[in-house]
């Protein structure tokens, strides 16, 4: 079976070929509060965010598979992944054994001559970031995760400023007082300041841009890889006289 590189991480792919003997599909929902929350200054306002509520439901398919070494067991897969009692299938698993992490990766129903692909690279392959710009893009990535677009921008400043004022030694009191009094004034050190602002922000927009298209590279490698494997498997399985309807 071939084998992939993705983050950094040897990928490798193995198959298991079985017979579906019964199959239980079902649903969960899933639902969270996002946002909420805000500042209001007695002189210069503020703002003030309601919270909103999201769903999500999934669907999950649980296969019962007696596989070619005479063995059972259960499978649990997505639910857009389409088997039924009977068909032949191959089940394909992604493995990092550097760091000990399997997968689910793909399944190939030989009777109806479907791929569906399971899962993302994340699965199996942990992305690190290289290099000081995309830790700090990772960095900004993960405030943007956590809390969602509202306020983005503005728990991304608080992250920006707050480094800046590492850089330039701003006493953590006197910038809570500038803050408190509602502006800047103007001073050597403050010019400081703001030029350092600039500079990690401006790297924090630059380390982002490099953390998307390294994830977004990883991502198409694995994707690519992992579907020519699928296609690979069914079309071998084909030509060696497999059972198909």
């Amino acid at each position: 079976m071939p084998s992939l590189s993705v983050f950094g991480h040897q990928i490798e792919f193995s198959q298991f070929h079985g017979v579906v003997e019964d199959l239980q599909h079902w649903s969960t929902t899933q639902t969270w509060t996002e946002g909420g929350g805000g500042w209001v200054h007695p002189q210069y306002g503020g703002w003030v965010e309601a919270p909103v509520t999201r769903s999500r439901t999934d669907h999950h398919v649980r296969v019962r598979v007696l596989w070619a070494s005479g063995e059972r067991s259960i499978v649990d897969l997505p639910g857009h992944v389409q088997l039924g009692k009977g068909d032949h299938a191959v089940f394909v698993v992604a493995e990092n054994k550097a760091v000990r992490l399997w997968a689910w990766t793909g399944v190939v129903n030989l009777t109806t001559k479907a791929t569906f692909a399971l899962g993302d690279a994340g699965g199996v392959a942990r992305y690190r970031p290289k290099g000081l710009l995309a830790k700090i893009g990772a960095l900004y990535w993960s405030v943007r995760a956590a809390t969602g677009d509202a306020r983005t921008v503005a728990l991304a400043w608080i992250m920006m400023t707050g480094l800046a004022a590492l850089v330039v030694n701003i006493p953590i009191y006197q910038l809570n007082k500038l803050i408190l009094d509602g502006g800047f004034r103007h001073s050597n050190w403050a010019d400081g300041y703001w030029v350092a602002v600039a500079i990690v922000a401006g790297a924090a927009f630059v380390g982002w841009q490099r953390f998307i298209a390294d994830l977004k590279a990883g991502a198409a490698i694995y994707d690519g890889g992992r579907g020519k494997l699928l296609q690979t498997i069914l079309q071998t399985k084909q030509n060696a006289g497999a059972p198909v309807s």
